[in-house]
């Protein structure tokens, strides 16, 4: 599990109050990359912005191929996040170069499903002429007035909810449970009220419908990071950026699913400035049915 490699050949930056290491992002991307070879997960799962844009686009296009290149060297599946940054070297760019859908459905296990999604489908460079004008509808009505109608931000479109709540529903039905995973963060007690998705009010109320089968809502985009438990059971998580991770951190973390609880373990000793939290998610346990084959099953789902 990674977020936020946010690489570009370029110095340092101080942004939002924390300084941003861009250079020294690719090389931290390499220790990860040859740690998770050598671990042998299930998965990789990059929460979003591959490169943080550069002063032009041959530019920003090269520190794109150079971190592709880095995640190309990894002997597991790759599952990319869109996010804001990312579209920086253009939407149909990055797609194809990571051969990836921009939301789309991964069995983890016979028992877990993970959802991803493209927050960035509404918004400035969304990812139809519609969503964009959406987007730009939202900022020119609600920008310096709500804290998150932000540019850096985004919305999930009509089609993309519909997608989500019909995936959730099959899971339900088929007792399966559901890790949801966006760049932008939903909730802001897990992040802050100016980096969320534009309607994350609407994704809140879709999840915590379905909190029976959404264990947790996985998120980058706030490099900070931040954890809160939503009254229904449904955990809502911000890995902390790569970009921001101090020199002494390596940045990265193991993801395991059980039964019972979600285990995220950060390669870094705890109180390393910048690194990922290590965290134990206790869930519910799920009802014996029809599908118990599948919902006892104990199998380490590892990002």
């Amino acid at each position: 599990l990674v977020a936020d490699v946010q690489y570009a050949d370029k110095e340092d930056d101080v942004r939002g109050g924390a300084l941003r290491h861009y250079r020294q992002a690719l090389p931290k991307l390499a220790v990860a990359v040859d740690a998770f070879n050598a671990s042998e997960p299930d998965l990789v799962l990059h929460l979003g912005d591959i490169v943080d844009g550069n002063v032009d686009d041959a530019t920003t296009l090269a520190d794109f191929r150079a971190v592709a290149g880095e995640f190309a060297r990894l002997r597991m599946p790759v599952c990319h996040v869109v996010g804001n940054h990312c579209l920086d070297v253009g939407r149909d760019t990055l797609l194809t170069s990571l051969r990836t859908d921009a939301y789309y459905e991964h069995k983890l296990s016979r028992a877990w499903d993970m959802l991803v999604l493209d927050t960035t489908d509404v918004g400035l460079k969304g990812a139809s002429d519609e969503l964009i004008s959406q987007g730009r509808t939202f900022l020119s009505e609600h920008a310096g007035k709500l804290p998150y109608a932000q540019p850096w931000n985004g919305g999930v479109g009509a089609a993309q909810l519909a997608w989500l709540r019909e995936r959730l529903d099959s899971c339900r039905v088929h007792g399966r449970r559901a890790i949801v995973v966006g760049h932008m963060p939903i909730w802001d007690a897990a992040a802050t009220d100016q980096h969320l998705v534009y309607n994350h009010v609407e994704l809140l109320e879709l999840l915590d419908a379905r909190a029976d089968v959404v264990a947790l809502y996985l998120a980058g985009h706030y490099h900070s990071g931040g954890y809160a438990r939503r009254p229904s059971g449904v955990h809502h998580l911000t890995c902390e950026g790569l970009v921001e991770a101090s020199e002494a951190a390596k940045g990265y973390a193991h993801l395991a699913l059980y039964e019972d609880c979600i285990q995220i373990t950060s390669a870094d000793p705890e109180g390393t400035l910048g690194a990922v939290t290590s965290r134990t998610l206790a869930l519910k346990l799920l009802p014996i049915t029809a599908s118990a084959d599948q919902n006892t099953e104990q199998r380490n789902a590892n990002n």
